[in-house]
Protein backbone atom coordinates (compact mmCIF):
# COMPACT_ATOMS: atom_id res chain seq x y z
CA UNK A 1 0.00 0.00 0.00
CA UNK A 2 2.66 2.35 0.47
CA UNK A 3 2.43 2.87 -3.71
CA UNK A 4 -0.94 4.40 -3.43
CA UNK A 5 0.55 6.91 -0.71
CA UNK A 6 3.14 7.79 -2.91
CA UNK A 7 1.03 8.67 -5.48
CA UNK A 8 -0.41 12.56 -5.19
CA UNK A 9 -3.92 12.94 -4.82
CA UNK A 10 -3.92 16.22 -6.98
CA UNK A 11 -3.02 14.38 -10.98
CA UNK A 12 -6.05 15.00 -12.24
CA UNK A 13 -6.26 16.72 -15.51
CA UNK A 14 -7.25 19.94 -15.36
CA UNK A 15 -6.99 23.11 -18.26
CA UNK A 16 -3.51 24.60 -16.64
CA UNK A 17 -2.00 21.49 -16.35
CA UNK A 18 -2.57 20.36 -20.23
CA UNK A 19 -1.54 23.47 -21.36
CA UNK A 20 1.69 23.29 -19.60
CA UNK A 21 2.59 19.68 -20.30
CA UNK A 22 1.50 20.96 -24.02
CA UNK A 23 3.81 23.89 -23.68
CA UNK A 24 6.52 21.57 -23.10
CA UNK A 25 6.01 19.52 -26.43
CA UNK A 26 5.94 22.41 -28.38
CA UNK A 27 9.13 20.86 -30.38
CA UNK A 28 7.29 17.62 -30.72
CA UNK A 29 4.07 19.75 -31.83
CA UNK A 30 5.98 21.26 -34.45
CA UNK A 31 7.66 18.75 -35.91
CA UNK A 32 4.32 16.72 -36.72
CA UNK A 33 2.88 20.31 -37.73
CA UNK A 34 6.00 20.45 -40.21
CA UNK A 35 5.21 16.96 -41.39
CA UNK A 36 1.84 17.28 -41.89
CA UNK A 37 2.19 20.47 -43.96
CA UNK A 38 5.16 18.88 -46.18
CA UNK A 39 2.75 15.90 -46.87
CA UNK A 40 -0.39 18.39 -47.99
CA UNK A 41 2.10 20.42 -50.37
CA UNK A 42 3.60 17.66 -52.05
CA UNK A 43 -0.19 15.57 -52.04
CA UNK A 44 -1.17 19.31 -54.01
CA UNK A 45 1.78 18.57 -56.60
CA UNK A 46 1.80 15.19 -56.95
CA UNK A 47 -2.18 14.30 -57.65
CA UNK A 48 -3.78 15.66 -59.97
CA UNK A 49 -6.86 17.65 -59.55
CA UNK A 50 -9.51 15.99 -61.39
CA UNK A 51 -13.09 17.69 -62.48
CA UNK A 52 -15.94 16.00 -63.57
CA UNK A 53 -19.08 17.54 -64.82
CA UNK A 54 -21.88 16.16 -67.14
CA UNK A 55 -24.95 17.96 -68.24
CA UNK A 56 -28.01 16.49 -70.08
CA UNK A 57 -31.23 18.41 -71.47
CA UNK A 58 -34.03 16.37 -72.79
CA UNK A 59 -37.17 18.17 -74.14
CA UNK A 60 -40.65 17.84 -72.87
CA UNK A 61 -42.99 18.34 -75.23
CA UNK A 62 -47.08 16.88 -75.68
CA UNK A 63 -47.65 16.04 -79.18
CA UNK A 64 -51.13 16.23 -78.77
CA UNK A 65 -54.16 16.63 -75.88
CA UNK A 66 -56.02 13.46 -74.84
CA UNK A 67 -59.12 15.77 -74.24
CA UNK A 68 -61.55 16.95 -77.20
CA UNK A 69 -60.39 20.96 -78.27
CA UNK A 70 -64.07 21.70 -76.77
CA UNK A 71 -63.03 20.69 -73.00
CA UNK A 72 -59.53 21.67 -72.92
CA UNK A 73 -60.04 25.00 -74.41
CA UNK A 74 -63.06 25.60 -71.91
CA UNK A 75 -61.46 28.31 -69.29
CA UNK A 76 -60.48 27.19 -66.10
CA UNK A 77 -61.73 23.66 -65.41
CA UNK A 78 -60.72 23.13 -68.94
CA UNK A 79 -57.00 23.70 -67.92
CA UNK A 80 -57.62 21.12 -64.60
CA UNK A 81 -59.42 18.69 -66.50
CA UNK A 82 -55.98 18.97 -69.06
CA UNK A 83 -53.94 18.41 -66.48
CA UNK A 84 -55.13 15.22 -64.97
Amino acid sequence: MPIAAAEPMDRHLTFSRWLAETLLRWRLIAKVMGVTIVLAILALIFIPPVYLSRASFVANTSSSSKLPSSISGAGALGGIASQL
